[in-house]
């Protein structure tokens, strides 16, 4: 079996930043603080997002979307996802 590469996500803080992900087709990115807190009861609903599957990590408050339908999708068997929070304050993995 071959080893999979790793792909780093990008942790985006701020609405644009989001939007440039998802027209850009970003295969996998992190909702970080201050967005999280801003967006964490939306995020499911959001028409933006309808290809990306979202898992939410309230306790960390990130959420992780990697990209499932259309272009650019998050192949699990081929990609690890690689990702270091953008604040390691209070951070536990």
């Amino acid at each position: 079996m071959e080893k999979k590469k790793r792909m780093l996500a990008v942790a985006v803080t701020t609405r644009e930043t989001m939007d440039d992900c998802v027209i850009e087709e970003i295969p996998v990115f992190c909702i970080e603080n201050p967005l999280y807190s801003t967006l964490c009861g939306e995020l499911g609903t959001m028409e933006s997002l309808k290809d990306y599957d979202i898992t939410d990590y309230k306790n960390k408050q990130v959420a992780v979307l990697r990209k499932r339908r259309g272009k650019r999708i998050f192949r699990e068997d081929a990609y690890e996802l690689f990702y270091a929070p953008l604040q390691w304050e209070g951070w536990t993995s």
